[in-house]
């Protein structure tokens, strides 16, 4: 019973831990890439538990569509192809998760400082 549950479970499980690390090691990364900003390590504490708190509830977005159709689509015929589409889709967010991860310090430090920056000299 608990085999056939951690089968069907697997997919989500496999990519949910793997997205949740992805993302805290890259907070991790800027944290201290940017460690100059932080007054104390209880603010380093506050953000990447926040962010842990922000990327759990990203997850559960990302993954409430296919979490609804995985019950129905696994006991038809079709369980082989869904498997195959869900690791698909699973593996495109990912990427496009690590692209977006990878694009934040040159975002942040090109427009977000510059226009506080500008802001603050008015």
């Amino acid at each position: 019973m608990f085999t056939a549950v951690v089968y069907l479970l697997r997919p989500f499980i496999i990519f949910s831990v793997l997205l949740i690390v992805t993302l805290f090691v890259s907070r991790v990364g800027l944290s201290l890439w940017q460690v100059d900003r932080f007054n104390d390590i209880q603010s380093v504490i506050t953000l990447l538990l926040n962010g842990l708190r922000i990327d759990l509830s990203w997850l559960g977005y990302l993954l409430l569509l296919p979490s609804m159709l995985h019950p129905w689509l696994m006991l038809t015929r079709y369980r082989d192809v869904w498997l195959k589409i869900l690791k698909f889709i699973f593996l495109c967010v990912f990427i496009v998760v690590v692209f977006f991860e990878l694009a934040t310090p040159h975002l942040s430090t090109n427009t977000v400082f510059a226009r506080i920056d500008c802001l603050l000299n008015i």
